[in-house]
């Protein structure tokens, strides 16, 4: 068993005192039970183009900010030396990198600010433990998501940024499109989705117990893009109008 750095224990403190304070404690209770024990999430799945780059978007104003790609658990342990160990918000982080999977991580200084995965086949995303949509490399490219921002680094232009590195990436592999999951209440993220060019292409559900996923797909029909659409609409309404 991999024992947790100070750096790594303190990253999931933050996570978890930011998660209380905005949803209380029994959210936090609930959201841990649904994550590590047993859970029903459904999810729609989207197909991006990789047309955003990074010299399409500005740079997140951090200080001290810069972005470092980690395909494997040496450079983790070598990156984790100088700055927060990514791989403790993520029980399959390990696994991950060890099949291949590659993690872009953002810091400001020595803090984590935000990390995201990508994964270019199905071996690798079932050893990320993902949320399980049955990836075909021939259509979807890549698998990219489990995207974590510190509380601290909201609304700071991370995500987007992340994006255009993420595709950046990909594309140098050769590969010009991925497939993403957003859950259906995550409206920021669907809204992003339709910013960057993305399409709805699936929909379904994973069951969790314990270390276990099952993803079953579901029939995709017109009327959910358009209830997502004003979903999306009304909550940014709200928004504007408080």
């Amino acid at each position: 068993m991999v024992k947790q750095s100070p750096s790594a224990t303190r990253l999931l403190h933050q996570r978890a005192r930011a998660y209380t304070k905005e949803y209380g404690l029994l959210a936090l209770v609930r959201t841990a039970f649904v994550t590590y024990v047993y859970g029903r999430q459904p999810f729609y799945v989207y197909v991006c183009p990789h047309a955003l780059t990074t010299q399409d978007v500005p740079m997140p104003q951090i200080e001290h900010f810069h972005a470092a790609f980690v395909a494997s658990n040496d450079e983790a342990d070598e990156l984790a030396r100088t700055h927060d160990d990514f791989r403790a918000l993520d029980s399959s982080a390990r696994s991950g990198l060890e099949h291949g999977a590659v993690a872009l991580c953002l810091y400001s200084g020595r803090s984590l600010a935000n990390v995201s995965w990508l994964a270019t086949n199905s071996v690798v995303r079932r050893a990320m433990h993902s949320i399980g949509f049955a990836i075909d490399t021939s259509v979807h490219g890549a698998w990219t998501g489990r995207v974590r921002t510190m509380p601290h680094y909201e609304g700071k232009g991370l995500f987007r940024y992340a994006c255009a590195k993420r595709f950046e990436y990909l594309l140098s592999l050769g590969i010009d499109k991925s497939a993403v999951s957003v859950a259906p209440g995550n409206l920021r993220s669907h809204a992003m989705s339709a910013r960057l060019g993305c399409h709805l292409a699936g929909k379904g559900h994973v069951v969790r117990l314990l270390r276990w996923r099952w993803w079953r797909s579901e029939q995709l029909t017109r009327s959910d893009e358009e209830a997502i659409r004003e979903a999306v609409a009304a909550a940014f309404a709200r928004r504007d109008g408080q």
